[in-house]
């Protein structure tokens, strides 16, 4: 019977290799107060307080009930870092200097875990983790709110949007600053601002464009659309008055928005 209890308590995707201990740590100190507070009036019953969460954290990993979450939601990175278990990691960036080269882009992205070398080192991809977190951030942004949810995300005046055929603008001073070829792009811009604010020092003092230009970056590898479908990529030409220009989309599948237009160089 005992053992049956045992068993019924035990939960190993959060003990043995698979144990945080953040989250024991922190268990064990609302053990310890609680046993503390109970042995205050009761001794013998502050001891079987600190028995019995002494198993439980043993058994189960944790005390209190939904710990793992609760752990990484508000747990402080810093002390996080002390059990070298902070889920992110971070760069720092000079606002003051140029971000407009690609290589560098792709470095800091690297950096902050947000890119990885394909399998065959030819390439980059998102990591399944920035993926996921994208995937989950871009279901939640509301498009009704969606030109305030983009201007705090380049911390700039709501205003200064302009919608220009399917595509959006963001003017300065009657120039175009940065531009989205529609609003599926906005909504993966925003929701991956939030992500890269988490992981780029000095994000908040980043000008807009420069932020636009990390955002921009970031969509190039997309693998989702915030319409739930997947992507496809392809180029066609673009032509003028006067000239033809190639160009690399990529697209939604589903909706045919497209989430990237950018020209190809010759």
């Amino acid at each position: 019977m005992v053992s049956r209890l045992v068993e019924s308590l035990s939960q190993s995707e959060y003990t043995g290799e698979n144990r945080c201990l953040p989250c024991t740590v922190v268990n064990l100190l609302v053990g310890a107060v609680l046993a503390l507070a109970v042995g205050s009036r009761n001794r013998l019953l502050g001891v079987l307080v600190a028995v019995g969460s002494g198993a439980l954290i043993y058994l189960r990993g944790y005390l209190v009930p939904g710990t793992p979450e609760l752990t990484k939601q508000y747990l402080p990175r810093r002390v996080l870092g002390w059990f070298g278990k902070d889920p992110l990691a971070t760069v720092e960036l000079d606002p003051e200097h140029g971000l407009d080269d690609p290589a560098e882009l792709e470095r800091t992205l690297l950096a902050v875990g947000a890119l990885e070398e394909t399998p065959d080192g030819r390439d980059l991809q998102l990591t399944d983790a920035f993926a996921d977190q994208w995937r989950a951030a871009m279901g939640t942004v509301d498009r009704t709110a969606l030109r305030e949810r983009t201007a705090t995300a380049l911390d700039v005046d709501p205003e200064a949007f302009e919608r220009r055929g399917a595509g959006i603008v963001l003017l300065d001073d009657f120039r175009v600053a940065a531009q989205w070829p529609s609003e599926s792009a906005l909504v993966a811009d925003v929701a991956a601002a939030d992500l890269l604010a988490d992981r780029i020092d000095g994000w908040e003092d980043l000008p807009a464009v420069q932020r636009a230009i990390f955002l921009s970056g970031v969509r190039l590898f997309a693998e989702d659309c915030p319409d739930g479908g997947g992507v496809e990529a392809d180029s066609e030409v673009v032509e003028s008055c006067c000239s033809q220009l190639d160009v690399f989309v990529v697209r939604c599948s589903d909706s045919g928005e497209r989430l990237v237009e950018q020209p190809v160089e010759g």
